[in-house]
């Protein structure tokens, strides 16, 4: 993925969908803990070879919520929360994985588990959807097909372990990846070389400044693990953006992160 420089704004080159030759199947439970430690590794890996994949999360349901503060009926709000994840991708795949990635960031940065409408919303202009758009959506007969369809996937691919992603080649269908549960990152670029038969030169990285614009809150160990950098010299490169006021440092629950 190439990247240029427009004022404040990350301009994405190369991006037509048409031309990549992998689609990424990403089946996910967005409040599984490795789940949301691979949505690490996909945003390092769209990072450096996004220009030769699309990524499709692929949406279950199926775990619980780590605290008990919620008092409505939980199949109901996690019914509802998959038909909001599918109205937000009804308006984009990359504003669709936004949204996705704000409802993680809430659970497990601000440990919010109460998803209601409100909050959904809120989400949802965090991540420039078209409010009244998106709010038609939650419940219209195209969100709950996008829905169905996830669920269909996830029992034709055989998918019993949540994460796993199945890397397709466009060109042969019926050249499928699969990788069951959290691995290195690595083995996921082996594969990605395999599917292209070639080794692929990496994308020179976006600023940081830049890239926490568009992905949120970051950790000091998250910078580092992205950018491959040792842990001091990442230290003092965000130092040295926050004199220059370009990012800052919060604290949310004892965690100390880094964003725009």
């Amino acid at each position: 993925m190439a990247w240029e420089n427009k004022g404040d704004n990350l301009i994405e080159l190369n991006s037509n969908k048409a031309n990549k030759p992998i689609i990424i199947y990403q089946f996910i439970d967005p409040f599984c803990d490795h789940c949301w430690q691979l949505e690490l590794i996909i945003k390092k890996l769209a990072l450096e070879y996004g220009n030769f994949f699309i990524v499709r999360p692929i949406i279950s349901l199926n775990s619980s919520f780590r605290n008990t503060t919620i008092k409505e009926n939980i199949c109901f709000l996690k019914h509802n929360l998959g038909l909001a994840i599918k109205a937000a991708e009804l308006q984009g795949n990359k504003t669709g994985r936004q949204f996705l990635s704000k409802i993680q960031e809430g659970y497990f940065i601000y440990n919010n588990d109460f998803f209601n409408e409100e909050i959904l919303m809120e989400y949802a202009e965090l991540t420039d959807l078209d409010l009244d758009e998106f709010a038609n959506d939650i419940f219209s007969n195209s969100a709950k097909k996008a829905f169905q369809t996830d669920l269909k996937l996830i029992k034709e691919m055989h998918i019993k372990e949540f994460p796993s992603l199945v890397f397709s080649s466009k060109h042969n269908e019926r050249h499928n990846l699969k990788v069951t549960g959290l691995a290195d990152y690595n083995a996921y670029v082996q594969l990605i070389y395999k599917l292209l038969n070639k080794i692929p030169k990496r994308q020179k990285k976006p600023p940081i400044h830049l890239f926490l614009k568009e992905q949120g809150l970051l950790s000091l160990e998250n910078i580092a693990f992205i950018y491959d950098w040792p842990h001091e010299d990442t230290k003092k490169r965000l130092n040295e953006l926050k004199l220059k006021g370009l990012i800052k440092e919060l604290t949310i629950s004892s965690q100390k992160y880094w964003t725009y």
